[in-house]
This record gives structure tokens, C-alpha cells and sequence, in this order.
């Protein structure tokens, strides 16, 4: 009998694929493994435990073991949806996160800004969160080995903690972080 390690560790579902009759491939960014894939037999059928709590896009706490090729969900409990009014930004930015990721390299701080600011983009007004968005997309970048030369947008990067009053300071350099954000997908040949 083999006995598995199970990893626990909280995650954010970057995307989902059908798998098989009923399966699905999630790939996740998770707090403890970085961007990882993993699949889930079973998940689409209606007495699947698991399908309720890795919903697109959604936060999870997950159980999950190494097998020989790939990593295999276990266990899920569900952490928060996402939010309809705030769907594209959150899309997008987790769309930035599976392209530029290297792969399997715990980033905790980045994991930590990044739910930090999915929970706060409901809670801004509709005119900030744009400016979140560009905010958290530039911390992604910079996690990832794209970091502003700029010395302006440079005290942006580092994981900022998100107030009203950052999002104030930041928002005269939302068009320059954009075309930065833009280069460095671009220099990422992804």
C-alpha cells in the first residue's frame, strides 16, 4: 500500500478544462506550490462534493496529492466567489498570472496581495477598481521577474498594501503601468 503526502494549501482557480467523461484539469495558483495543474475525477457529476467549491476564478482550500505525472485534488472547501460586478478585472488578472507564472515557485507575498485585492475589488468604487486592476497587474509583473525600471511606477511594485489612499496615489500612473504590463507580455515571448 502507498501512502500519499497530501499538500494542504489555499488556491485560486485560474482555469478549468473538461477532463474525460466527468472530469475537469484546474489550473491553480496556489499559496504554498505557485502555479500548478491538477485534475479532478468526477467533479462534473452531481454527487461530486468537490464542484460546488472550485468554481472559475473562485478561492478554495485544497487538499492535493502528487501522483506520478501530475498533481490530483483530494479535498476542496470553498473560500469566496468571485464577484459579478468585478468579473473582467478579476479575469483579467488572473489571465496575466497563468501567462507570465513560470510554474511550481511558491510566491506567498504575491498570493497574499492578490486575494488581499480580490477581496477589496467589490469594495472599491467602480472608478478605482480599474485602478486596482493596473495596481495588482504591476505587482504581478514584478513577481514575475517584469519590474518597472521606472523609478515612479518602481514604488508601486513591492506588494503595497491596498488603501483608499494608495489607489489615489497610483492612479496618475495607471497609463504608464498599463504600457508597462503591455511590454512585459510582449518580453515574455508567452
Amino acid at each position: 500500500m502507498v501512502s500519499y503526502h497530501i499538500y494542504t494549501t489555499d488556491a485560486i482557480v485560474l482555469e478549468a478544462y473538461p477532463r474525460g467523461e466527468a472530469g475537469l484539469y484546474f489550473l491553480l495558483f496556489t499559496r504554498e506550490l505557485g502555479v500548478i495543474g491538477a485534475s479532478a475525477e468526477g467533479i462534473r457529476l452531481m454527487k461530486s462534493k468537490l464542484r460546488y467549491a472550485l468554481q472559475a476564478y473562485s478561492r478554495a482550500g485544497l487538499g492535493v496529492v502528487r501522483g506520478k505525472e501530475a498533481w490530483r485534488i483530494v479535498s476542496a472547501m470553498p473560500r469566496a466567489a468571485l464577484s459579478p460586478e468585478t468579473r473582467r478585472h478579476t479575469v483579467r488578472l488572473l489571465s496575466l498570472i497563468a501567462r507570465l507564472s513560470p510554474g511550481e515557485r511558491s510566491d506567498r507575498d504575491l498570493y497574499d496581495f492578490l486575494a488581499d485585492a480580490l477581496k477589496r475589488m467589490p469594495l472599491v468604487s467602480p472608478e478605482h477598481r480599474f485602478v486596482l486592476e493596473i495596481l495588482s497587474g504591476l505587482n504581478i509583473c514584478s513577481a514575475f521577474g517584469y519590474g518597472p525600471s521606472d523609478e515612479a511606477l518602481a514604488r508601486f511594485s513591492g506588494f503595497p498594501v491596498i488603501t483608499h489612499e494608495t489607489l489615489k496615489l497610483f492612479s496618475p500612473f495607471v497609463r504608464l503601468s498599463e504600457a508597462h504590463i503591455k511590454y512585459a507580455i510582449t518580453a515574455s515571448h508567452l
